[in-house]
């Protein structure tokens, strides 16, 4: 997460999901907690957290992308426990680490983190009694929108920001944005001046650019903490200087609102 160029949940339905807010991170243990749009609307299953740690030779099973292969399963056993982290013989190869090691029960016992192939050493960190969403407060409750029309006023307000920033006007964008950004395009917890300062860099290079909204791709969900999330998909067209015509991109466009209907998350992704 720390440095990648782009963080969305793709699942294995082909659905895909922003992720919205950092609720907490540790370095030192290689977590992260997240929040992710259309919370209220989802049909996820979640995992089962074990409650107590499996004995060193039992069986265990790691899921994870190695190599980019995606939901790939792996049988194995647990070797040791080494602090905060158990040690198993699950291959943990480039792209499968931050995955979920199960038990013989199918409730996770932890994260996967590390792995060293020539001495078949891998380390996962230790969940069992580890509650993230206890010490974050994660768990919310669903509540009644007082504001009937949200979905209609949520998508005029992306238009006035998608023409302010066609006009240059970000005078505007003051009006517009919440106080506080969860996520603005690929930074997290911004304030909105360094969200106004990023659009007037960016026009420095790219003045003056125009989207068109492709009407039938948008699609609105209340979420349990009563944000409003939009997605669309949008054409765009920006030219400078240095080239001899405009070119034209096509987003997927992430908005998401708070409860005064004020931006506070925003994200796109190339498309085409």
């Amino acid at each position: 997460m720390a440095d990648a160029e782009n963080a969305i949940i793709y699942t294995n339905t082909g659905k895909r999901y922003m992720i919205s807010e950092i609720v907490n991170y540790s370095r030192e243990s290689d977590y992260v907690v997240f929040k992710i749009s259309n919370s209220a609307s989802n049909n996820f299953k979640p995992v089962k957290f074990a409650k107590s740690n499996p004995k060193i030779g039992e069986y265990c099973f790691a899921i994870g992308n190695p190599r980019g292969l995606t939901q790939t399963l792996s049988k194995s056993i647990i070797s040791g426990y080494r602090e905060n982290y158990i040690q198993t013989t699950a291959q943990i190869t480039h792209g499968s680490s931050g995955g979920a090691l199960f038990n013989n029960d199918g409730e996770v016992v932890g994260i996967t983190t590390m792995g060293f192939e020539e001495a078949d050493l891998n380390f996962a960190l230790n969940t069992v009694n580890f509650d993230f969403f206890k010490i974050n407060n994660i768990v919310e409750k669903p509540i009644n929108q007082e504001n009937v029309n949200y979905k209609e006023q949520a998508v005029a307000i992306i238009r006035q920001y998608l023409k302010a920033l066609g006009n240059n006007d970000f005078a505007k964008l003051d009006n517009l944005f919440s106080p506080e950004f969860t996520r603005f395009y690929n930074k997290f917890n911004v304030d909105k001046y360094e969200a106004i300062a990023e659009h007037q860099k960016y026009a420095e290079t790219y003045p003056y650019p125009q989207s068109n909204i492709f009407t039938n791709t948008i699609k609105t969900n209340l979420d349990y903490d009563g944000s409003v999330t939009v997605s669309l998909k949008m054409a765009n067209t920006i030219k400078k200087k240095s080239w001899n015509k405009s070119r034209a991109f096509e987003f997927e466009m992430y908005v998401r609102f708070n409860k005064s209907l004020k931006i506070n998350s925003v994200f796109t992704n190339i498309i085409n």
